[in-house]
């Protein structure tokens, strides 16, 4: 890893760090070595051999497969001589049909919408730079891109899907569709597109393709007596003095931009939303005229009473003990960016590193439910039905998310001697 010295004269940086505003300068980096900031450990760049090519290749195979994902089975279910096979569309129609409206349109944006447009922008993006076309444009979608890769979340569904099954694999016998294994393979390639995704070198990129075709000359940077902000648009770093960036003309935002009041108010909304996600139950079972509800903590329960352990373990984690986690975690770091307590930063920033990561995998239990509802609908034999507390459970995740989001960790570093 390739780190810079921290008592290092910075002339002209290449970045500011995102979590301490250490400005720094990168250089050019040898295939396969890494850029970290030499205050907070946060990584800056990483560089991969040939990423655009591999990019390319990824994102393509991931459309491919994302069409074939939408054309052919997905699941089989036989129970009693009854058998019911439907694909991603259907699950969605079922849902709909409910009248669990909201459930399905974030069940459309996790399985068609973010990996349609994360694809699409990968390629598109990926294309513009290989015929060096390039416009200042070109880097809102490399902003987008970041922002569908925060809320992407294939790989949890794949996963709630696989748990769904180990639940029903006692009542029923399951036949996986070609759907299935087409939409692993897109879950693969997401992530493998994503992982030669850096943002910094991408940007560098770009800009030294429009400076180069259009005789752009960077100004001098004063980093002794003005304070730098980074544009969030091409990262440029510059005075803070200036209204705009000089690069793309975005407006720039003051580095002392508050975001306390943003993330509280997140905060406390998932608090609230996750009293009535436990209290109410989150999945309606309904069987030959019987009906059996199930709360997030009686599913684990069930399910470790039935001797599905690794299972139990995992909604457990996923579903309880993470959201409690990040409502401490946040708490924690709220206030004491509240009160200005700036010690022991590094131990900050790893916890909210930790919460930041481990946020979103709480959706694995609405996905749970929203795919049983969608496969189990046999009559009277058997059907399953999102409750009432789904909705707050998913509102919950999601506004913690944003919490998490929101919540600006550099402050913690503005005392740092």
């Amino acid at each position: 890893m390739r780190s810079i010295d921290q008592t290092t004269t910075v002339e002209q940086p290449d970045a500011l760090c995102h979590m301490c505003d250490q400005a720094i300068s990168i250089g050019n980096l040898a295939s396969g070595m890494k850029a970290a900031c030499p205050r907070c450990d946060e990584i800056i760049t990483v560089t991969h051999r040939n990423s655009l090519e591999r990019i390319l290749v990824f994102s393509l195979s991931a459309i491919v497969l994302l069409i074939l994902s939408n054309q052919f089975a997905f699941i089989t279910l036989s129970i009693r001589g009854m058998e019911r096979s439907i694909t991603l569309v259907q699950s969605v129609k079922e849902l709909l049909a409910m009248g669990e409206i909201n459930i399905a349109v974030i069940l459309v944006m996790v399985i068609f919408v973010i990996p349609s447009l994360m694809t699409g922008s990968l390629l598109w993006l990926t294309l513009q730079v290989k015929r060096k076309t390039v416009t200042r444009k070109s880097l809102l979608l490399l902003r987008l891109i970041g922002g569908l890769k925060f809320w992407n979340m294939a790989e949890i569904y794949l996963l709630a899907v696989l748990i769904s099954m180990v639940k029903v694999m006692s009542l029923a016998e399951i036949t996986l569709g070609f759907s299935f294994w087409t939409f692993a393979l897109l879950t693969v390639m997401l992530i493998a597109a994503m992982l030669h995704v850096d943002k910094h070198q991408l940007t560098q990129i770009i800009k030294q393709i429009i400076e180069q075709r259009d005789g752009i000359k960077q100004p001098p940077t004063d980093t002794e007596t003005t304070p730098l902000v980074s544009c969030i648009i091409c990262a440029t770093v510059q005075s803070e003095n200036n209204k705009t960036c000089w690069f793309c003309y975005h407006q720039l935002e003051s580095r002392e931009k508050p975001s306390l009041q943003r993330s509280w108010l997140f905060l406390i909304t998932g608090m609230l939303l996750y009293i009535p996600a436990n209290y109410y139950p989150i999945m309606v079972t309904r069987s030959l005229g019987t009906e059996e509800t199930s709360t997030i903590i009686g599913g684990v329960l069930m399910l470790w009473q039935h001797g599905s352990y690794p299972i139990a373990i995992v909604i457990f984690i996923a579903s309880i003990a993470v959201p409690i986690g990040k409502f401490l975690v946040l708490t924690a770091l709220l206030t004491m960016q509240q009160f200005n307590l700036y010690r022991n930063q590094q131990s900050k920033i790893i916890a909210f590193r930790v919460i930041e990561f481990m946020g979103r995998w709480s959706m694995v239990d609405v996905f749970v439910v929203a795919f049983l509802a969608g496969l189990i609908q046999i009559g009277n034999l058997m059907s399953v039905y999102p409750g009432s507390a789904i909705l707050a459970f998913a509102g919950m995740v999601i506004t913690t998310m944003l919490a998490a989001e929101s919540f600006d960790p550099r402050p913690f570093w503005n005392n740092d001697e």
